[in-house]
């Protein structure tokens, strides 16, 4: 995480989290703040955090929010001064930092899949759900409930060094629904809150659809020997002929791996049959 990084990074299950999409959102952003901060003193060292630190408690001073953990604060100093330089980092105004350490500490869990998503799609979203719900915010860019889903299901998805991933709608609807696989999502789809219910394919097509039309991601359905179906690659970092490029390099290199794997096999056969030649047999040794 870096000063100008301004990126959210929340767990997957937090899209089941919560009773509505405006609470599930919320969270997100309570959870993100506080991995803003956890990752900057991950990755910086303790110089700068103890800048990033004291910039955090100006900010705070300035805006009449307090620059340390109040008396009989429940939750642990260290924790709440990430908070602290999270709020700062992502630019958020407002807020209660030992509130984002208490969801950060109910939310998080460790090692569990993650989405890591950009600051304006988050608030578009959060916008958007507080509008839906009867208040007067409003987005710069609606971002529907079910879109951001979407985005967090692809988002969440591990990149290759390629720079895209394939992600079938399967996929895309379990991990829309806060699971990282097939298998979690069949096993407690029945258990999931009214907010966060499976997505039907017709659904997932018309928003994947309608993002990739905005913009949000390219998208670029490989097709191997031409036949029907294929992979879907996404990508949030190439533009689309980078990706059709990237594909390419990608289905290459996987040929030649598997020319390479079916050369050495033939290889191992043979020189397998060679000792078998050159062994001696059984009436010899009599």
């Amino acid at each position: 995480m870096s000063k100008s990084d301004k990126y959210f990074t929340v767990p997957l299950a937090t899209l089941r989290a919560g009773e509505s999409a405006a609470d599930a959102l919320e969270i997100a952003v309570q959870v993100g703040i506080v991995n803003a901060g956890v990752g900057y003193e991950k990755t910086h060292d303790s110089e700068d955090w103890e800048q990033i630190l004291s910039d955090a408690q100006d900010n705070a001073e300035t805006q009449g929010m307090p620059v340390r953990p109040p008396p009989k604060s429940k939750c642990s100093p260290d924790l709440w001064f990430k908070a602290l330089v999270g709020w700062h980092l992502l630019g958020v105004t407002g807020g209660n930092t030992e509130s984002h350490v208490g969801t950060w500490e109910q939310h998080h869990r460790q090692g569990d899949p993650f989405f890591r998503i950009r600051r304006d799609f988050l608030w578009n979203a959060v916008y958007t759900a507080r509008r839906d719900a009867g208040g007067d915010a409003e987005p710069d860019k609606p971002l529907s409930w079910r879109e951001f889903r979407i985005l967090a299901a692809i988002l969440s998805a591990p990149v290759n060094r390629y720079g895209f991933t394939f992600l079938g709608w399967e996929s895309i609807q379990a991990r829309a629904s806060g699971f990282h696989n097939k298998k979690g999502f069949a096993q407690d789809r029945e258990t999931l809150p009214d907010h966060c219910a499976p997505l039907t394919r017709s659904m997932i097509r018309d928003a994947l659809n309608r993002l990739e039309s905005l913009g949000f991601f390219g998208r670029f359905q490989y097709r191997p020997n031409g036949r029907v179906g294929g992979y879907t690659a996404y990508t949030f970092r190439l533009d689309h002929s980078a990706l059709i490029a990237a594909v390419h390099s990608w289905a290459v290199s996987k040929e030649n791996s598997k020319i390479k794997l079916a050369a050495k096999r033939a290889h191992e056969a043979a020189l397998f049959q060679q000792l078998l030649k050159s062994s001696p047999t059984d009436s010899q040794h009599k």
